[in-house]
């Protein structure tokens, strides 16, 4: 038995098939209907219509749009990390020192520096320095040594004396002085 389904001759067994796509398509139709808000015959429609009441117009106010402006001044950055905030604020505090390239002598703390020897000339002192890695400086008075922004500020015959910039538990910056001793017998009593 051949059955026709939508101009197409087909077996009776997909007949079935055939009927089934035909309801499901047919409910889908009555869905989208009903959904953008059902089938209404003429008078029906109107009668609708006036049923619903109207919104009164004299009750509609006009929208007053009030423009926001904002003012960062005294604000952070909201998508700027905090300690990104605090490494600027540092820098800005410290100046001009940390735009530099830092040395090998500053990337070492001053315990892993060795004073090795100083030389005293008619016009200048200068002292010899051997770092952990085995590698010699020869430094003056004005440079810069250390991790803590240590700067050197006088040599002496038998010794350097540092001062770095540290900050104490309050957030005060104080100067710490520190010498280093050309001998090791007098390092233990190497007072400034």
């Amino acid at each position: 038995m051949r059955v026709a389904c939508g101009g197409r001759k087909i077996d009776a067994m997909p007949k079935k098939l055939c009927l089934i796509s035909i309801i499901i398509l047919m409910c889908a139709g009555l869905t989208v209907v009903e959904a953008a808000g059902g089938v209404t015959a003429g008078k029906d429609a109107v009668a609708q219509d006036k049923s619903q009441p109207v919104p009164d117009k004299s009750m509609d106010k006009p929208i007053v749009i009030i423009p926001y402006e904002y003012k960062p001044e005294g604000r952070r950055d909201p998508f700027m990390s905090i300690l990104e905030l605090n490494k600027k604020k540092r820098q800005k505090e410290k100046g001009p020192r940390d735009t530099r390239i830092l040395s090998p002598l500053e990337t070492n703390n001053l315990t892993n520096v060795k004073l090795i020897g100083i030389v005293i000339d008619q016009r200048d002192r200068y002292a010899s320095v051997v770092m952990p890695d085995g590698r010699a400086f020869a430094i003056k008075k004005g440079t810069f040594i250390g991790m803590n922004g240590g700067k050197v500020v006088e040599i002496r015959p038998d010794r350097i004396i540092i001062e770095e910039m540290m900050v104490d538990d309050l957030g005060k910056n104080i100067v710490k002085r520190t010498s280093m001793c050309l001998s090791q017998e007098e390092a233990s009593g190497c007072d400034l």
